[in-house]
């Protein structure tokens, strides 16, 4: 590397931890007054690509035998919804041999993942998770070793597009590799992705309306809802549903129906009575003790004792009626237990109608 890098690499890492412990600290440690708060997708920074170029420093296990060596690197990174991002970074610098009898290219390849911890004013420091490849080679000799990464870092925004990037991870190597390597790095972070603006509220416009006509009788009507008849009242028509429901229980093996459930017929007969165009469908079951076929016929015998119950006793038409035994085929409880197999045991029947009002609307 020419002189003038060199120079700028020396200015940057001479004391490279403790300059990133503090400013990574820095947020924290200052008596700022600014929200804590989790980053937000809608502040227009997540959502894209980003680009940062970035010089660093290596500080590399003794068990690999080079110097510890200053880089030239480049992340490139996809920031998904906050506070997640996925990036690649790779790094290159000039090794030598800690005896200094050979001389090579020291490449490093990373792939991992970013999470913002917080947002606290300009700073937003993160944790950093993945995976890493590290290449020594000369114009003889070759070696690569892959290794885990962990790391901390923090952006320090100047815009929604720019920011100063502080970094630092520890590479724990994997398998027979038992070395442990650990990287500085400070770059600036630019975000390619849309920038949302600010949200400009509209401005209202006030315009001076002409008075309108008034509104004739039938127009007021037609408002409110009604429509004008021909002797010139406003009626509304509004339509609603009621709804009766039977739910009988059996006694195992008997169609006979329980003094307790009369009070249901008697509530399903005089709806029906209420409204004379209505209709019922009565489904009779049993619970699974016995043959299929005998279940069915035990069903429809059940579903038949309400139909007789309505029509000798209340005078529902049985033509309004329909019955259908469905034996054992649709449980409502699992039949393991003498109180399930009693749900099963049952008629249900459902009616609703839908009724027609008029009202007289009073309009002006």
């Amino acid at each position: 590397m020419n002189l003038l890098v060199q120079q700028i690499y020396q200015f940057l890492f001479a004391r490279s931890y403790a300059c990133v412990v503090v400013l990574l600290l820095g947020p924290m440690s200052l008596n700022v007054q600014a929200e804590f708060t989790y980053p937000d997708i809608e502040d227009g920074r997540f959502g894209g690509f980003t680009l940062t170029p970035m010089l660093g420093s290596h500080r590399l296990d003794d068990e690999r035998g080079l110097d510890n060596e200053h880089f030239v690197g480049l992340a490139v990174g996809y920031r998904f919804s906050a506070p997640y991002a996925l990036e690649f970074f790779y790094a290159d610098a000039d090794a030598t041999t800690t005896a200094g009898v050979a001389s090579g290219d020291l490449r490093q390849f990373r792939l991992e993942v970013l999470y913002d911890v917080a947002e606290y004013g300009h700073w937003t420091p993160y944790v950093a998770l993945g995976a890493a490849s590290t290449e020594f080679g000369t114009t003889t000799t070759a070696d690569d070793e892959g290794a885990m990464t962990l790391g901390v870092g923090t952006h320090y925004r100047f815009s929604d597009r720019l920011a100063l990037r502080l970094d630092t991870r520890y590479l724990k190597g994997v398998g027979d590799i038992k070395g442990a390597d650990l990287t500085f790095a400070v770059g600036l972070n630019v975000f390619l992705g849309n920038v949302t603006g600010p949200v400009v509220e509209p401005v209202a416009q006030y315009a001076t309306e002409e008075s309108a006509p008034a509104l004739t009788r039938a127009e007021r009507c037609t408002q409110a809802g009604g429509m004008l008849s021909a002797e010139g009242s406003c009626i509304k028509t509004s339509f609603s549903t009621d709804t009766v429901k039977l739910k009988v229980q059996f006694e195992h093996n008997s169609v006979k129906v329980k003094s307790a459930y009369l009070s249901e017929v008697q509530e399903l007969a005089d709806f029906m009575k209420a409204y004379s165009s209505s209709k019922v469908v009565l489904e009779g079951h049993t619970d699974s003790m016995g043959s299929d076929a005998y279940n069915q016929a035990l069903s429809q015998r059940r579903v038949d004792e309400i139909v007789h119950l309505l029509s000798d006793n209340y005078g529902i038409s049985v033509e309004r009626m329909s019955a259908i035994g469905y034996g054992e085929a649709q449980p409502v409880a699992s039949n393991d237990t003498s109180s399930n197999r009693a749900k099963n045991r049952r008629v249900v029947a459902n009616v609703t109608v839908e009724r027609e009002e008029t009202i007289q609307l009073d309009i002006q």
